[in-house]
């Protein structure tokens, strides 16, 4: 099903394999960019006998599957729209259907490269989910450039994993990060000393992040600052399978109490401002769950909000530990 001029969304797989599971009612789960086309595929599946139900909560990833809806309205299955899988969900069958380019200006894109880098440099390439499929185009366009290119081993880049870009780092002047919007190229930018560059599909452009990064860890470190004078604490997890930090929540509780502080932990399902903004005696907020909130919202109504990775330069000691190793 096409629903742009880059994208399509390959429901009628999907359609195939949910009657081959023999599903009948259908939780239909898609990305908050994605649910404005609800309808057509929900009356599609209706159309194939299927039962729908929507679920209206946020979807950031294959990290983020809504069992807990599924199992309350007795769905047979969920179609997961717009991600691959990404954790192995044993509580009920999950179809996926990815979001799919079908067209992108590369030619334009790698000519854009080519005005920024030098002829003869080697470029890393690494893409958001939708894009890795189009790697190998990208760097043959690059290479009629007069580029070297190496494509990273696993090339998919998260915004929670870049280890893509990290891998190929010290093996490359530059890295191409293929995909549209930020979030993800930042978080290579934050990771890599190399130069980073995004060539955005959706935008038809190429732009450094330097700039940016700078801009964003200055506030980080403000925040980062203003946690420092907190003495009141909420430590929030979610309850999505794929965001359950509760190791690294109590770990962050306990080292925020042992300099002082007051901090209790909060538990959700999913992590939002308005959920937070109703605990008013807080002073600062620590997420430890999905770095999404973090990178959109570093202050909440002039309350400082800090990643749980970043809870050690608050209380100034290393620490750390896996929801496993906390015997969760």
């Amino acid at each position: 099903m096409k629903v742009s001029e880059l994208y399509e969304i390959p429901i009628e797989e999907a359609v195939e394999e949910l009657k081959a599971r023999g599903a009948k009612r259908i939780l239909l789960q898609l990305p908050d960019g994605l649910k404005k086309f609800s309808l057509r595929i929900a009356e599609l599946l209706q159309y194939e006998g299927f039962e729908v139900v929507l679920s209206a909560g946020g979807c950031y990833g294959g990290c983020d599957v809504a069992v807990n809806e599924a199992t309350a309205v007795r769905a047979d299955a969920i179609l997961h729209v717009g991600h691959l899988e990404f954790l192995k969900i044993r509580e009920i069958p999950v179809v996926y259907a990815p979001l799919k380019v079908v067209r992108a200006p590369l030619e334009e894109l790698a000519s854009q490269i080519a005005l920024l880098l030098p002829r003869g440099a080697v470029l890393g390439l690494v893409a958001q989910l939708e894009y890795v499929e189009l790697l190998p185009e990208l760097k043959r366009k690059l290479q009629s450039k007069g580029f070297r290119t190496l494509i990273a081993e696993k090339p998919l880049i998260l915004g929670c994993d870049v280890r893509a870009a990290e891998s190929i780092a010290n093996k490359v002047d530059a890295i191409v990060v293929l995909g549209a919007g930020e979030f993800h190229a930042l978080g290579v930018q934050r990771r890599v000393d190399v130069k980073v560059l995004l060539a955005d599909c959706e935008r038809c452009e190429v732009r450094g992040l330097a700039s940016e990064v700078k801009r964003r860890e200055a506030l980080r470190w403000e925040a980062i600052s203003k946690a420092k004078e907190a003495r009141r604490f909420l430590v929030v997890t979610s309850v999505k399978l794929g965001q359950f930090k509760l190791g690294e929540a109590l770990k962050a509780v306990k080292a925020l109490e042992r300099i002082g502080a007051k901090a209790l932990l909060a538990v959700v399902d999913e992590i939002s401002v308005e959920r937070l903004y109703a605990f008013t005696w807080a002073d600062a907020f620590i997420i430890a769950g999905c770095p999404r909130l973090v990178f959109d919202h570093l202050e909440i109504y002039g309350k400082p909000v800090v990643d749980v990775e970043d809870v050690k330069y608050i209380v100034e000691e290393e620490f750390g530990a896996s929801a496993e190793q906390e015997g969760t």
